[in-house]
């Protein structure tokens, strides 16, 4: 434990390797995902910290927040307090158009082992309703896969459900790989 509390103490920059996901689709962010170190006993699908990031603004306070030791609320990690600070507001009164739903590949420059992320954007919190509490800004859902197979099979339930209702966009392979 004594070797995971110094680490902590460096930027998290230095102990939490990231990769960015662009966001392919007007109107969908892009996405900062970082892998936690097994220190933290994550399952696979849980072993990862995603920030969304909506605008440039949020991208460079999540990067300056990123530059900065982790704040610790105990012998915690509080998140909370330190990035997702920076990219986690809530705008009750925004309406983000029709509710659409993305497949995020893992970068190709990424390396292997990084997830492939399935996320639905509703159009705003009311329409989220008693979800909203559980969503990234209160509108959107994100969903964690090892690999394609599992993140499109995951992807085509969804629109199979979801009908007219939701437009689900796959990325152009070529220009995100």
């Amino acid at each position: 434990m004594e070797s995971v509390m110094f680490y902590l103490r460096l930027p998290i920059k230095d102990w939490l390797p990231t990769v960015w996901y662009p966001g392919y689709l007007e109107g969908m962010p892009d996405l900062l995902v970082g892998k936690l170190p097994d220190e933290f006993q994550r399952t696979a699908t849980d072993r990862w910290k995603i920030w969304i990031v909506e605008n440039q603004n949020e991208r460079k306070a999540l990067l300056d927040a990123l530059d900065k030791p982790a704040p610790m609320r105990g012998n915690a990690v509080d998140f909370m307090s330190g990035p997702d600070a920076a990219v986690s507001k809530v705008d009750r009164s925004r309406h983000y158009g029709k509710m659409m739903g993305g497949l995020y590949p893992a970068p190709g420059d990424a390396g292997p082992g990084w997830p492939w992320i399935t996320m639905i954007r509703f159009p705003s919190v009311a329409i989220a309703g008693p979800m909203a509490p559980e969503l990234g800004r209160g509108v959107y859902a994100i969903d964690v896969d090892l690999d394609e197979r599992a993140a499109t099979t995951r992807t085509a339930r969804m629109f199979a459900l979801a009908g007219d209702a939701m437009e689900i966009r796959f990325p152009d392979r070529k220009a995100t790989m």
